[in-house]
């Protein structure tokens, strides 16, 4: 696997595992197909196909999903626990308990992560590198903090 941090304007293969470190909430635009929120200390594995269908396995933290576009959105787990958008489902938001889903409080899901959970300047989002050949540019969105995600 190949270790790498990523700032915001960095693009992601589907099949790429994106991590949070404590204190780091960070936003991935998958552009016409919606949004995926991570909350601090997440990990997440993302695929996504040109058939506009986004899965997101959750494999530690808490997640936000809001699916936009064509397609469908499924949250799940490695031990089988499923949940996925529809047309009257657009945004889900879950965190991993125990090998399931438990539902994330509505604050997080309707306006992301409450103010002053702050990151320093020198926060950085760790990507594992997955298979896959879909590239897509994505924008990561740090929250909280106010400072510079750039490096001095």
């Amino acid at each position: 696997m190949n270790n790498a941090s990523a700032a915001s304007g960095a693009s992601l293969l589907t099949g790429a595992t994106i991590e949070t470190p404590a204190a780091v909430s960070a936003t991935i635009d998958l552009g016409a197909l919606g949004t995926v929120e991570l909350q601090p200390n997440s990990s997440v594995q993302l695929d996504f196909d040109d058939n506009g269908n986004v899965r997101l396995k959750v494999l530690r933290g808490c997640v936000v999903m809001k699916k936009t576009g064509k397609g469908v959105g499924e949250v799940y787990t490695a031990e089988g626990a499923s949940e996925k958008s529809n047309n009257n489902r657009k945004g889900m938001a879950f965190c991993y308990a125990n090998g399931g889903l438990s539902p994330l409080n509505q604050t997080i899901a309707a306006g992301g992560a409450a103010g002053g959970e702050g990151i320093g300047s020198a926060a950085l989002v760790a990507i594992i590198a997955g298979g896959g050949a879909l590239a897509a540019g994505l924008i990561w969105a740090f929250h909280g903090g106010g400072g510079n995600p750039s490096p001095h």
